[in-house]
Protein backbone atom coordinates (compact mmCIF):
# COMPACT_ATOMS: atom_id res chain seq x y z
CA UNK A 1 0.00 0.00 0.00
CA UNK A 2 0.98 3.39 -0.49
CA UNK A 3 2.35 5.24 2.52
CA UNK A 4 0.20 8.12 4.29
CA UNK A 5 0.86 11.25 5.56
CA UNK A 6 0.72 12.12 9.24
CA UNK A 7 -2.81 13.86 9.72
CA UNK A 8 -1.12 15.83 12.60
CA UNK A 9 1.65 17.46 14.29
CA UNK A 10 3.06 18.91 10.75
CA UNK A 11 6.73 18.57 10.01
CA UNK A 12 9.50 20.34 12.38
CA UNK A 13 10.19 23.90 11.79
CA UNK A 14 13.40 23.49 9.98
CA UNK A 15 13.83 27.63 9.23
CA UNK A 16 13.94 27.34 13.27
CA UNK A 17 16.41 24.44 13.74
CA UNK A 18 18.50 25.66 11.02
CA UNK A 19 21.09 26.59 13.21
CA UNK A 20 21.29 23.58 15.23
CA UNK A 21 20.88 20.65 12.56
CA UNK A 22 19.79 19.88 8.76
CA UNK A 23 16.53 17.56 8.80
CA UNK A 24 15.65 15.44 6.13
CA UNK A 25 13.34 12.25 5.52
CA UNK A 26 13.45 8.89 4.00
CA UNK A 27 11.79 5.26 3.62
CA UNK A 28 13.67 3.13 5.84
CA UNK A 29 13.26 -0.59 7.19
CA UNK A 30 12.12 -0.93 10.58
CA UNK A 31 15.51 -2.63 11.54
CA UNK A 32 17.32 0.82 11.03
CA UNK A 33 15.31 2.77 12.72
CA UNK A 34 16.98 4.58 15.74
CA UNK A 35 15.75 6.87 18.51
CA UNK A 36 14.94 10.91 17.48
CA UNK A 37 13.54 10.03 14.38
CA UNK A 38 9.94 11.00 13.76
CA UNK A 39 7.62 8.87 11.45
CA UNK A 40 5.90 9.93 9.31
CA UNK A 41 4.48 7.24 7.21
CA UNK A 42 3.60 3.86 7.68
CA UNK A 43 3.74 0.51 5.10
CA UNK A 44 -0.28 -0.06 6.49
CA UNK A 45 -2.95 1.79 8.22
CA UNK A 46 -1.74 3.90 11.01
CA UNK A 47 -4.84 2.38 12.58
CA UNK A 48 -3.49 -1.33 12.35
CA UNK A 49 -0.84 -0.83 14.56
CA UNK A 50 -1.64 -0.19 18.29
CA UNK A 51 -0.31 2.88 20.09
CA UNK A 52 1.22 4.51 17.73
CA UNK A 53 0.36 7.89 16.41
CA UNK A 54 1.03 9.99 14.03
CA UNK A 55 3.97 12.29 13.72
CA UNK A 56 5.48 9.95 16.56
CA UNK A 57 8.93 10.17 17.94
CA UNK A 58 10.96 7.42 18.61
CA UNK A 59 12.26 7.35 22.11
CA UNK A 60 13.72 3.86 22.63
CA UNK A 61 14.31 0.55 21.84
CA UNK A 62 10.77 -0.43 23.09
CA UNK A 63 9.00 1.98 20.56
CA UNK A 64 11.46 0.24 17.70
CA UNK A 65 10.11 -3.30 18.93
CA UNK A 66 6.31 -2.66 18.68
CA UNK A 67 7.20 -1.65 15.38
CA UNK A 68 8.84 -4.38 14.12
CA UNK A 69 5.82 -6.70 15.15
CA UNK A 70 3.27 -4.73 12.68
CA UNK A 71 5.67 -2.91 10.09
CA UNK A 72 8.52 -3.54 7.82
CA UNK A 73 9.43 -0.05 5.84
CA UNK A 74 8.56 3.47 7.91
CA UNK A 75 8.60 7.08 6.39
CA UNK A 76 10.73 8.84 8.80
CA UNK A 77 12.26 12.17 9.49
CA UNK A 78 15.19 13.05 11.41
CA UNK A 79 18.93 14.88 11.65
CA UNK A 80 20.58 14.28 8.69
CA UNK A 81 23.22 12.99 9.97
CA UNK A 82 21.27 10.25 11.91
CA UNK A 83 19.38 9.53 8.92
CA UNK A 84 22.04 9.30 6.30
CA UNK A 85 23.77 7.00 8.47
CA UNK A 86 20.58 4.59 8.39
CA UNK A 87 21.21 5.18 4.73
CA UNK A 88 24.18 3.86 4.56
CA UNK A 89 23.59 0.86 6.57
CA UNK A 90 20.58 0.32 4.04
CA UNK A 91 22.76 0.81 1.06
CA UNK A 92 25.27 -1.47 2.25
CA UNK A 93 22.85 -4.45 3.13
CA UNK A 94 21.46 -4.15 -0.61
CA UNK A 95 24.75 -3.95 -1.91
CA UNK A 96 25.59 -7.63 0.48
CA UNK A 97 21.95 -9.50 -1.17
CA UNK A 98 20.13 -8.03 1.42
CA UNK A 99 16.92 -10.31 0.91
CA UNK A 100 19.25 -13.32 -0.53
CA UNK A 101 19.38 -16.33 2.30
CA UNK A 102 23.10 -16.23 3.21
CA UNK A 103 25.00 -18.95 1.15
CA UNK A 104 28.41 -18.82 3.59
CA UNK A 105 29.11 -22.42 2.42
CA UNK A 106 27.52 -25.12 0.56
CA UNK A 107 24.60 -27.21 0.97
CA UNK A 108 26.32 -30.47 1.26
CA UNK A 109 29.14 -28.74 3.56
CA UNK A 110 26.00 -27.67 5.68
CA UNK A 111 23.74 -30.43 5.73
CA UNK A 112 25.82 -32.81 8.28
CA UNK A 113 24.64 -29.82 11.64
CA UNK A 114 21.42 -29.17 9.75
CA UNK A 115 20.12 -32.94 10.10
CA UNK A 116 21.42 -33.19 13.57
CA UNK A 117 19.28 -30.57 14.36
CA UNK A 118 16.61 -31.66 12.47
CA UNK A 119 16.50 -34.75 14.20
CA UNK A 120 16.72 -33.36 17.42
CA UNK A 121 14.12 -31.35 16.49
CA UNK A 122 11.95 -34.40 15.85
CA UNK A 123 12.79 -36.26 19.04
CA UNK A 124 11.65 -33.18 20.79
CA UNK A 125 8.87 -32.75 19.72
CA UNK A 126 7.65 -36.13 19.65
CA UNK A 127 8.55 -36.32 23.11
CA UNK A 128 6.49 -33.10 24.16
CA UNK A 129 2.76 -34.89 22.22
CA UNK A 130 4.30 -38.14 24.21
CA UNK A 131 4.00 -36.31 27.46
CA UNK A 132 0.82 -34.19 26.88
CA UNK A 133 -0.57 -37.46 26.30
CA UNK A 134 0.01 -39.05 29.46
CA UNK A 135 -0.41 -36.04 31.39
CA UNK A 136 2.82 -34.81 32.23
CA UNK A 137 4.61 -31.57 32.10
CA UNK A 138 6.25 -31.44 28.98
CA UNK A 139 9.70 -30.04 28.74
CA UNK A 140 8.95 -26.91 26.76
CA UNK A 141 12.67 -24.97 27.67
CA UNK A 142 14.37 -27.11 25.43
CA UNK A 143 12.93 -26.09 22.27
CA UNK A 144 15.25 -22.99 22.78
CA UNK A 145 18.36 -24.38 22.25
CA UNK A 146 16.48 -26.40 19.21
CA UNK A 147 15.67 -23.08 17.55
CA UNK A 148 18.90 -21.66 18.20
CA UNK A 149 20.88 -24.35 16.12
CA UNK A 150 17.96 -23.82 13.28
CA UNK A 151 19.06 -20.66 13.28
CA UNK A 152 22.72 -21.21 13.15
CA UNK A 153 22.52 -23.52 10.52
CA UNK A 154 19.83 -20.89 8.35
CA UNK A 155 22.48 -17.97 8.57
CA UNK A 156 25.01 -20.62 7.14
CA UNK A 157 23.51 -22.18 4.68
CA UNK A 158 19.08 -22.17 4.67
CA UNK A 159 18.86 -24.50 2.20
CA UNK A 160 20.14 -27.62 3.72
CA UNK A 161 17.20 -27.21 6.17
CA UNK A 162 15.27 -26.20 3.33
CA UNK A 163 16.67 -30.21 1.76
CA UNK A 164 14.83 -31.78 4.57
CA UNK A 165 11.64 -30.46 4.85
CA UNK A 166 11.03 -31.95 1.58
CA UNK A 167 11.44 -35.68 3.28
CA UNK A 168 7.93 -36.00 4.86
CA UNK A 169 6.47 -38.84 6.27
CA UNK A 170 2.31 -38.17 6.32
CA UNK A 171 2.07 -40.76 9.60
CA UNK A 172 3.80 -38.24 11.47
CA UNK A 173 2.54 -34.72 9.68
CA UNK A 174 1.75 -32.82 12.67
CA UNK A 175 5.00 -32.94 14.51
CA UNK A 176 6.83 -32.69 11.61
CA UNK A 177 4.36 -29.99 10.23
CA UNK A 178 5.60 -27.65 13.36
CA UNK A 179 9.07 -28.54 12.76
CA UNK A 180 9.01 -27.35 8.88
CA UNK A 181 7.10 -24.44 10.01
CA UNK A 182 9.81 -22.95 12.21
CA UNK A 183 12.65 -23.86 9.72
CA UNK A 184 10.34 -22.03 7.06
CA UNK A 185 9.40 -19.24 9.49
CA UNK A 186 13.37 -18.79 10.82
CA UNK A 187 14.35 -18.77 7.10
CA UNK A 188 11.75 -16.04 6.27
CA UNK A 189 12.42 -13.84 8.93
CA UNK A 190 15.69 -13.83 7.93
CA UNK A 191 14.70 -13.05 4.13
CA UNK A 192 12.68 -9.71 5.81
CA UNK A 193 15.89 -8.93 8.09
CA UNK A 194 14.83 -9.73 11.07
CA UNK A 195 17.61 -10.19 13.59
CA UNK A 196 18.37 -13.23 15.40
CA UNK A 197 16.11 -12.35 18.42
CA UNK A 198 13.22 -12.26 16.35
CA UNK A 199 14.22 -15.43 14.56
CA UNK A 200 14.10 -16.75 17.69
CA UNK A 201 10.57 -15.75 18.32
CA UNK A 202 9.00 -16.87 15.20
CA UNK A 203 11.32 -20.18 15.21
CA UNK A 204 9.56 -21.38 18.49
CA UNK A 205 6.05 -19.98 17.69
CA UNK A 206 6.53 -22.09 14.22
CA UNK A 207 7.87 -25.23 16.72
CA UNK A 208 5.00 -24.60 19.41
CA UNK A 209 2.08 -22.99 17.03
CA UNK A 210 0.16 -26.68 16.63
CA UNK A 211 1.17 -28.49 19.92
CA UNK A 212 -2.90 -27.83 21.00
CA UNK A 213 -4.07 -30.05 18.10
CA UNK A 214 -2.79 -33.02 20.52
CA UNK A 215 -6.30 -32.50 22.48
CA UNK A 216 -8.17 -32.83 19.05
CA UNK A 217 -9.96 -36.37 19.03
CA UNK A 218 -7.96 -38.32 16.09
CA UNK A 219 -11.25 -38.88 14.31
CA UNK A 220 -11.61 -35.31 13.42
CA UNK A 221 -7.50 -34.33 13.07
CA UNK A 222 -7.65 -37.07 10.31
CA UNK A 223 -11.20 -37.20 9.37
CA UNK A 224 -11.29 -37.82 5.25
CA UNK A 225 -13.18 -35.23 3.67
CA UNK A 226 -15.19 -31.91 5.20
CA UNK A 227 -15.89 -31.25 9.00
CA UNK A 228 -18.95 -31.02 9.93
CA UNK A 229 -20.12 -28.10 11.87
CA UNK A 230 -19.68 -29.76 15.29
CA UNK A 231 -16.64 -30.59 13.99
CA UNK A 232 -15.26 -27.66 12.84
CA UNK A 233 -15.66 -25.42 15.91
CA UNK A 234 -13.53 -28.51 18.24
CA UNK A 235 -11.23 -28.11 15.45
CA UNK A 236 -11.05 -24.19 16.21
CA UNK A 237 -10.20 -25.09 19.81
CA UNK A 238 -6.57 -26.50 19.23
CA UNK A 239 -5.28 -22.64 18.81
CA UNK A 240 -6.41 -22.18 22.50
CA UNK A 241 -5.55 -25.35 23.90
CA UNK A 242 -2.04 -24.66 22.74
CA UNK A 243 -2.15 -21.50 24.34
CA UNK A 244 -3.39 -22.92 27.45
CA UNK A 245 -0.65 -24.62 27.51
CA UNK A 246 2.01 -22.26 26.97
CA UNK A 247 0.22 -20.19 29.94
CA UNK A 248 0.65 -22.19 32.51
CA UNK A 249 4.75 -21.92 32.09
CA UNK A 250 6.41 -18.66 33.50
CA UNK A 251 9.16 -18.53 31.29
CA UNK A 252 6.47 -18.53 27.29
CA UNK A 253 7.36 -15.19 25.69
CA UNK A 254 4.65 -13.66 25.05
CA UNK A 255 4.63 -13.35 21.53
CA UNK A 256 4.96 -16.83 20.93
CA UNK A 257 1.96 -17.43 23.06
CA UNK A 258 0.59 -14.75 20.39
CA UNK A 259 1.41 -16.61 17.91
CA UNK A 260 -0.50 -19.74 19.09
CA UNK A 261 -3.76 -18.26 19.95
CA UNK A 262 -3.53 -16.29 16.70
CA UNK A 263 -2.22 -18.53 13.95
CA UNK A 264 -5.57 -19.20 11.73
CA UNK A 265 -7.25 -15.47 12.60
CA UNK A 266 -7.24 -13.45 9.03
CA UNK A 267 -6.81 -9.64 8.22
CA UNK A 268 -10.19 -9.55 7.35
CA UNK A 269 -12.01 -10.90 10.49
CA UNK A 270 -12.95 -14.34 8.95
CA UNK A 271 -10.46 -16.37 11.19
CA UNK A 272 -10.10 -18.09 14.27
CA UNK A 273 -10.51 -18.05 17.23
CA UNK A 274 -10.90 -14.93 18.09
CA UNK A 275 -12.24 -13.54 15.00
CA UNK A 276 -9.29 -10.80 15.16
CA UNK A 277 -9.15 -7.75 12.17
CA UNK A 278 -5.54 -6.77 11.14
CA UNK A 279 -5.02 -4.32 13.39
CA UNK A 280 -5.26 -6.65 16.17
CA UNK A 281 -2.96 -9.39 14.52
CA UNK A 282 1.02 -9.16 15.32
CA UNK A 283 3.22 -9.04 12.49
CA UNK A 284 5.02 -12.67 13.67
CA UNK A 285 1.40 -13.82 13.53
CA UNK A 286 0.96 -13.10 10.06
CA UNK A 287 4.15 -14.19 8.92
CA UNK A 288 3.25 -18.03 10.82
CA UNK A 289 -0.04 -18.20 9.37
CA UNK A 290 2.01 -17.61 6.03
CA UNK A 291 4.07 -20.43 6.51
CA UNK A 292 1.73 -22.43 8.23
CA UNK A 293 -1.04 -22.59 5.06
CA UNK A 294 2.03 -23.03 2.94
CA UNK A 295 3.13 -26.33 4.41
CA UNK A 296 0.05 -27.40 5.14
CA UNK A 297 -1.08 -27.45 1.81
CA UNK A 298 1.82 -28.90 0.18
CA UNK A 299 1.99 -32.00 2.41
CA UNK A 300 0.66 -34.83 2.09
CA UNK A 301 -1.91 -36.56 5.14
CA UNK A 302 -3.34 -39.27 5.44
CA UNK A 303 -6.71 -38.17 3.95
CA UNK A 304 -4.67 -35.94 1.27
CA UNK A 305 -2.02 -35.43 -1.38
CA UNK A 306 0.26 -33.44 -1.31
CA UNK A 307 -0.14 -30.31 -3.62
CA UNK A 308 2.75 -28.85 -5.95
CA UNK A 309 4.43 -25.72 -4.65
CA UNK A 310 2.64 -23.12 -7.02
CA UNK A 311 -0.94 -24.20 -6.05
CA UNK A 312 0.03 -23.09 -2.32
CA UNK A 313 1.84 -20.00 -3.53
CA UNK A 314 -1.42 -19.17 -5.71
CA UNK A 315 -3.38 -19.33 -2.86
CA UNK A 316 -1.57 -17.17 -0.91
CA UNK A 317 -1.66 -14.51 -3.58
CA UNK A 318 -5.24 -14.64 -3.80
CA UNK A 319 -6.10 -14.20 -0.07
CA UNK A 320 -3.12 -11.43 0.13
CA UNK A 321 -4.48 -8.46 1.64
CA UNK A 322 -7.97 -10.03 3.10
CA UNK A 323 -6.86 -13.36 4.50
CA UNK A 324 -2.88 -12.92 4.46
CA UNK A 325 -0.47 -9.73 4.68
CA UNK A 326 0.44 -8.63 1.51
CA UNK A 327 3.88 -7.83 1.36
CA UNK A 328 5.03 -10.55 3.22
CA UNK A 329 3.19 -13.27 0.56
CA UNK A 330 5.06 -11.54 -1.99
CA UNK A 331 8.15 -11.43 -0.05
CA UNK A 332 7.63 -15.56 0.74
CA UNK A 333 7.05 -16.35 -2.81
CA UNK A 334 10.21 -14.33 -3.97
CA UNK A 335 12.03 -16.67 -0.82
CA UNK A 336 10.98 -20.19 -2.04
CA UNK A 337 10.19 -19.24 -5.39
CA UNK A 338 8.40 -21.74 -8.37
CA UNK A 339 10.62 -24.53 -8.05
CA UNK A 340 11.03 -25.31 -4.41
CA UNK A 341 14.92 -26.41 -3.19
CA UNK A 342 15.08 -29.69 -3.23
CA UNK A 343 12.97 -30.39 -6.33
CA UNK A 344 13.81 -32.52 -9.26
CA UNK A 345 14.11 -30.71 -12.37
CA UNK A 346 14.70 -31.56 -16.22
CA UNK A 347 16.71 -28.70 -18.11
CA UNK A 348 16.62 -27.38 -21.26
CA UNK A 349 19.29 -29.35 -22.06
CA UNK A 350 17.83 -33.02 -20.95
CA UNK A 351 20.41 -33.20 -17.81
CA UNK A 352 18.36 -33.67 -14.80
CA UNK A 353 18.87 -31.53 -11.69
CA UNK A 354 18.10 -30.83 -8.25
CA UNK A 355 17.23 -27.51 -6.83
CA UNK A 356 19.81 -26.50 -4.53
CA UNK A 357 19.26 -22.43 -3.77
CA UNK A 358 16.39 -19.58 -4.98
CA UNK A 359 17.74 -16.47 -6.60
CA UNK A 360 15.18 -13.45 -5.52
CA UNK A 361 13.46 -11.88 -8.07
CA UNK A 362 14.40 -14.34 -10.29
CA UNK A 363 11.77 -17.51 -9.44
CA UNK A 364 12.28 -19.13 -12.75
CA UNK A 365 16.06 -19.37 -12.57
CA UNK A 366 17.27 -20.93 -9.31
CA UNK A 367 20.41 -22.14 -8.80
CA UNK A 368 20.60 -26.40 -9.44
CA UNK A 369 22.85 -28.94 -8.69
CA UNK A 370 23.27 -31.53 -12.11
CA UNK A 371 22.98 -34.97 -10.71
CA UNK A 372 22.33 -36.45 -14.57
CA UNK A 373 23.50 -36.39 -18.55
CA UNK A 374 21.04 -35.67 -20.89
CA UNK A 375 21.38 -39.56 -21.35
CA UNK A 376 20.23 -40.48 -17.99
CA UNK A 377 23.94 -41.23 -16.77
CA UNK A 378 24.79 -40.49 -12.92
CA UNK A 379 27.86 -38.00 -13.56
CA UNK A 380 30.32 -36.24 -10.71
CA UNK A 381 27.11 -33.57 -9.59
CA UNK A 382 28.16 -29.79 -10.55
CA UNK A 383 25.93 -26.58 -9.40
CA UNK A 384 25.01 -24.65 -12.26
CA UNK A 385 23.30 -20.82 -11.13
CA UNK A 386 20.95 -20.36 -13.88
CA UNK A 387 20.50 -17.09 -12.84
CA UNK A 388 23.65 -16.48 -14.74
CA UNK A 389 22.01 -17.34 -17.94
CA UNK A 390 24.58 -20.26 -18.87
CA UNK A 391 24.70 -21.07 -22.32
CA UNK A 392 24.55 -24.67 -23.65
CA UNK A 393 26.73 -26.17 -26.19
CA UNK A 394 24.33 -25.34 -29.00
CA UNK A 395 24.42 -21.41 -27.72
CA UNK A 396 21.23 -21.47 -26.14
CA UNK A 397 20.34 -20.11 -22.77
CA UNK A 398 19.80 -23.31 -19.98
CA UNK A 399 16.63 -23.12 -18.33
CA UNK A 400 14.34 -25.25 -16.89
CA UNK A 401 11.89 -27.41 -19.10
CA UNK A 402 9.97 -29.22 -16.40
CA UNK A 403 9.59 -29.75 -12.82
CA UNK A 404 9.74 -33.90 -12.16
CA UNK A 405 8.30 -35.85 -9.82
CA UNK A 406 10.26 -37.48 -6.39
CA UNK A 407 12.11 -40.67 -7.80
CA UNK A 408 12.39 -39.81 -11.50
CA UNK A 409 15.20 -42.02 -12.88
CA UNK A 410 15.39 -43.12 -9.43
CA UNK A 411 16.34 -40.21 -8.05
CA UNK A 412 15.24 -39.44 -4.21
CA UNK A 413 16.10 -36.64 -1.92
CA UNK A 414 16.30 -38.33 0.75
CA UNK A 415 18.98 -40.80 -0.45
CA UNK A 416 21.06 -37.91 -2.07
CA UNK A 417 20.94 -36.41 1.20
CA UNK A 418 22.32 -39.10 2.71
CA UNK A 419 24.93 -39.82 0.74
CA UNK A 420 26.63 -35.97 1.49
CA UNK A 421 26.23 -36.64 4.79
CA UNK A 422 28.25 -39.57 4.49
CA UNK A 423 30.86 -37.62 2.09
CA UNK A 424 31.28 -34.80 4.37
CA UNK A 425 31.92 -37.52 7.19
CA UNK A 426 34.70 -39.41 4.96
CA UNK A 427 36.12 -35.91 4.24
CA UNK A 428 36.39 -34.78 8.03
Amino acid sequence: MLFRRRKQGGPPNRRQHASVAVWREARLPVHLLQPGMRLTGLDRDWEEVPVLLQGFVIREQADIRTLRKYCRWVLVEGEAELVEHALRQLEASEAEGHYALPQRHSVAKELPRAASAYDASKTFIKEVFKDIREGKDPEFEAARPIVRNFIASVNANAYALFWLTRVKDQDAYTAEHCLRVSVFAISFARFLGMDEQEQEIVGLAGLLHDIGKIKTPDHILNKPGRLTDPEFEIMKQHPVEGYRMLCEREDSHPEVKHVTLHHHERLDGNGYPDGLTAPNISRYARLVSIVDVYDAITSSRAYKEAMPANFATNILYKGRGTQFDSEMVEGFIRMVGVYPVGSIVELSTHDVALVSAVTPNRKLQPQVEVVLDSYGNEISPYILDLAEEPMSEDGHVVHIKRPLPDGEYGIQLVKRIQSLIELRGEVA
